[in-house]
């Protein structure tokens, strides 16, 4: 944590240095993936996540036991663009893998470990190429226009009606449960409020003679405000401004809109588990409930394939959270790492869209029609 020394502190009050200290948040998770009839978890992770309120770097380290470091055969990557500076010469279980976005510079920098690759290229140039505009020919003139937003009222609307019109089939192939756990927790050194949100899923059939019910139960555990929080905040609000200033997700209002309608059309148990970690106004609006302490997911198949397989059990929990200033090098990429241009897929991703449009499509009915393939 920061330490603030007696003479900064008297720099503060004497006006030489602002009151406000700034505190730069990293969190430490550890997980693991087991199945209850293996010995050992079928995969192990640490995942660090680092954050200043213009900056943002995810993290992860992962081992799977069961895949071996295996040579890669020197054709295997013949008929590709992947450069061959690129190709490894061995994949194996363990790796890591980063994803960083910094605002400040604006910058999006990635890069995998066994492939020693980077890609690093301006945020907004990479959001504003993958921003689907289906209305660039069809309809230049909606193109043009910012896309409106629904209220969270009127998504609420849409999505309820729809889950009441379903109600009747999903019924008999799901129920769900959710509460909030009576007691607080000690966990890290952190005061924790807990949650647990269970799913009964038929994966028989349709008649209830047929009914073989699996169960999903996660529980989590989240903190209340601490030290740094205001950092995390920060930087989703900055995060979401700049993507809608963008125009992200999309220039449709439709594409837009259909996400948060159908997230309203889950049941309200889980819209309520959901608010936990983003409490609102709205889904589309950024929103902090907590530093995550601690997640587990149990897959539990019906009693005959669970006697068989076992369960599935997921578990990541916080090992370390610290508010230290971070140091530069945490938000670019290794050195020793080979930068991959994404422009020539960029170029591939532009060439797909142009097909996949109703226009092209009828040309290629025509085309065949009239024996031209």
């Amino acid at each position: 944590m920061e330490i603030f020394r007696p003479t900064l502190l008297f720099a503060a009050a004497a006006g030489l240095l602002p009151m406000t200290a700034r505190a730069d948040v990293s969190w430490e998770h550890t997980g693991s993936v087991s199945v209850s009839s293996m010995p050992q978890p079928i995969m192990k992770f640490k995942a660090y996540t680092n954050m200043t309120p213009q900056r943002q770097r995810v993290l992860v380290k992962y081992i799977i036991p069961g895949i071996p470091t295996t040579v890669v055969p020197p054709d295997a990557f013949s008929g590709t663009d992947w450069p061959k500076a690129l190709r490894p010469k061995k994949v194996g279980g363990t790796g890591s893998y980063a994803f960083i976005q910094r605002l400040d510079d604006d910058k999006l920098i990635a890069y995998e470990s066994q492939t020693k690759a980077f890609v690093s290229e301006s945020r907004k140039l990479v959001y504003s190429k993958l921003m689907p505009d289906p209305w660039k020919k069809v309809a230049p003139e909606l193109s043009a226009q910012a896309v409106p937003e629904l209220s969270e009222v009127q998504r609420e609307r849409l999505g309820a009606e729809i889950r009441a019109t379903l109600s009747p089939l999903t019924k008999r192939f799901s129920k769900t449960y959710f509460r909030a756990l009576p007691n607080a927790r000690m966990m890290e050194g952190m005061l924790a409020r807990g949650y647990r949100l269970t799913q009964m899923i038929n994966v028989g059939g349709f008649r209830p003679s047929q009914a073989q019910w699996m169960r999903l139960s996660f529980e989590w555990w989240l903190t209340g405000d601490l030290p740094g929080d205001e950092t995390i905040k920060t930087l989703q609000g900055a995060m979401t401004s700049d993507l809608k200033a963008l125009g992200y997700p999309s220039k449709s209002m439709w594409r837009n809109e259909m996400g948060y309608v159908l997230l309203h059309t889950l049941p309200p148990e889980y819209l309520t588990a959901l608010k936990t970690f983003a409490p609102g106004p709205s889904f589309s609006e950024p929103s902090f409930g907590g530093t995550p302490l601690q997640m587990v997911m149990t897959v539990s198949p019906p009693p005959l394939q669970r006697a068989l397989f076992g369960e599935v059990k997921a578990t990541v929990r916080l090992t370390k959270r610290d508010t230290s200033t971070l140091a530069e090098s945490v938000f670019a990429a290794p050195d020793k790492y080979t930068r991959l241009p994404l422009a020539p897929y960029f170029k591939q991703l532009d060439a797909l869209r142009e097909k996949m449009t109703f226009d092209e499509m009828f040309k290629q009915m025509e085309r065949a029609e009239s024996g031209g393939y």
